[in-house]
């Protein structure tokens, strides 16, 4: 009988550095310390008069006051991690284990993916304009859905800069097949077949893995200023001496979430499944809502839209809210275990 020698190596292997795909790329003109909870307050547009040349009184109509609502934003997640190396156990592993290297792993295959995918979810599934697809992207719809997205936008006056396009790995391959990038720029076919950011007319496009999206999400365009993505507290610790722990102790804490600008939500445009977008509610002249079972209906009667303001009332049955004749009543049904929030059923009631 024969035995062969096993042998560990004396260095420890590692994995890839990671880097966030959404650093940078989010709007920071707002200060997200101090408070659990924050508002923002968001002024009402207000319809345009006709001009009275003969008018005795004020001849471009009564003032009224601006009217404004207000978003509010709850910073919900507060995630940790903590991790000792055993001085004992390290000695008879000659010493192979290092604590920072530890944490460095820890962020690299951890933190960043799940601070990325929860960012990029809640982003989509609060995106101001939804585009729904009856059938995952191809290399012959991928570049059209582009561009529609890009319509979109336009449409909604969304400045035409920092438009980034979040695009999955498994997709980016029909991009740089479909036919219009043999007419783009041969330094834009470069980046993207290296897997950089591109530009395809007004978006940047950015590759993700496919596992920071939804199974339903297809495609993510966010321009810079219309999305939030704070992080309140970020602390990383490493003890030498810890009471009651013979070696090094390393802990992490990190409290962060993300949201969309409702005065800036049309800056942000998803592409998702068709199946997985909840469809809207029914909301009638005098002014019933009809929810479906199992659903939940935000509303506002004040002309805020009931996806963000803090304003909206969440009802669970059919009801008809106390208005008069003359109100605006709109109203969502919310998107719950992986779907996406309905379009906006607008109605002035006339009872």
């Amino acid at each position: 009988m024969i035995n062969l020698i096993t042998r560990y190596q004396n260095k420890l292997d590692q994995g890839f550095e990671n880097r966030s795909v959404i650093a940078g790329k989010s709007s920071n003109r707002f200060e997200w310390t101090g408070a659990k909870t924050f508002r923002i307050i968001h002024m009402l547009p207000a319809a345009l008069n006709d001009f009275n040349r003969r008018g005795s009184g004020n001849r471009f109509g009564v003032p009224q006051d601006v009217q404004d609502a207000v978003q509010e934003f709850t910073v919900r997640f507060d995630k940790s991690y903590s991790g000792t190396i055993d001085r004992g156990d390290n000695t008879q592993q000659g010493m192979l284990k290092k604590i920072g290297e530890w944490m460095k792993l820890q962020d690299n295959e951890v933190v960043i993916p799940w601070f990325d995918a929860m960012v990029l979810g809640e982003w989509a599934h609060n995106a101001g304009q939804v585009i729904t697809a009856s059938a995952a992207l191809s290399a012959s719809t991928i570049v059209p859905t582009m561009i529609d997205i890009e319509v979109a936008m336009n449409n909604a006056r969304v400045p035409k800069n920092e438009r980034f396009c979040y695009v999955p790995e498994s997709l980016i391959k029909y991009v740089r097949l479909a036919d219009e990038w043999r007419y783009c720029d041969n330094l834009v076919n470069k980046m993207v077949a290296q897997g950089q950011i591109g530009t395809f007319g007004s978006l940047l496009i950015v590759p993700v893995t496919d596992d920071l999206f939804e199974s339903d999400l297809y495609l993510l365009c966010a321009r810079k200023d219309s999305v939030f993505a704070p992080t309140q507290l970020k602390t990383a610790n490493l003890y030498e001496k810890v009471q009651g722990y013979d070696g090094p102790v390393a802990d992490f804490r990190r409290i962060a979430d993300a949201c969309v600008s409702w005065a800036q939500a049309n800056g942000v445009v998803a592409v998702v499944a068709s199946s997985a977008r909840e469809a809207a509610p029914t909301v009638s002249n005098a002014g019933q809502i009809t929810v479906g079972s199992g659903k939940k209906v935000l509303y506002t009667l004040d002309g805020s839209d009931p996806r963000y303001s803090s304003s909206a009332v969440l009802i669970t049955a059919t009801a008809t809210p106390t208005h008069t004749a003359g109100d605006t009543i709109k109203a969502v049904v919310l998107g719950e275990n992986g779907k996406f929030t309905s379009d906006i059923s607008t109605k002035v009631t006339t009872s």
